[in-house]
């Protein structure tokens, strides 16, 4: 019996599990694109790995079309996992960590726009009616042997990105009363 492991995300993964029986944990390394071949010998090694793996994203090769969350890896028992199988997983991924990142990119903008309308409650400032917000990646000034490595995509292209919150004119907070020494 044969099982095929393979990464469908965008780093090197070291696989770690257990066969029943034995005390000793085994690693496989696998590379970025890569699958490997699982030593097993029995159906229960077998669906005693999947078991082991499915928490950390594990799923059947055949499930990798309609996998709705990130998919980190893939297995299928007797045959390799074709090519195409694993780059669409690692294209669905990257759409979903584009999806992630504007999710967690507009509730800051959202968080910061309320922080601030806070802090102006009790100013004699005018209040804040639009928000921008805007990500850009920076080079560090200390020098170019740390470069960074912060990169923004938005469908598959490399770009910027950017955050408006604005407030219709009647939504504007009440100002809290002033406080008096």
């Amino acid at each position: 019996m044969k099982m095929f492991i393979a990464n469908c995300t965008k780093q090197a993964w070291q696989v770690w599990y257990r066969i029943p029986g034995t005390r000793s944990e085994r690693m496989q390394a696998i590379g970025v694109l890569a699958q490997e071949q699982i030593p097993v010998d029995l159906p229960e090694e077998v669906d005693a790995i999947i078991e082991q793996l499915s928490p950390f994203g594990l799923v059947n090769v055949t499930e990798i079309d309609r996998t709705k969350p990130f998919t980190h890896l893939c297995y299928s028992i007797d045959k390799p996992i074709p090519v195409n199988k694993i780059s669409h997983a690692i294209e669905h991924n990257q759409v979903i960590m584009e999806q992630r990142g504007e999710e967690t990119r507009r509730a800051a903008a959202i968080k910061t726009n309320e922080f601030l309308d806070h802090q102006l409650r009790d100013s004699d400032l005018p209040n804040l009616k639009v928000l921008e917000m805007t990500i850009e990646e920076k080079k560090p000034k200390f020098g170019a042997e740390f470069p960074s490595v912060t990169k923004f995509f938005r469908q598959g292209k490399e770009r910027g990105d950017g955050i408006r919150v604005a407030r219709d004119e009647g939504e504007a907070p009440p100002r809290a009363p002033r406080r008096r020494a």
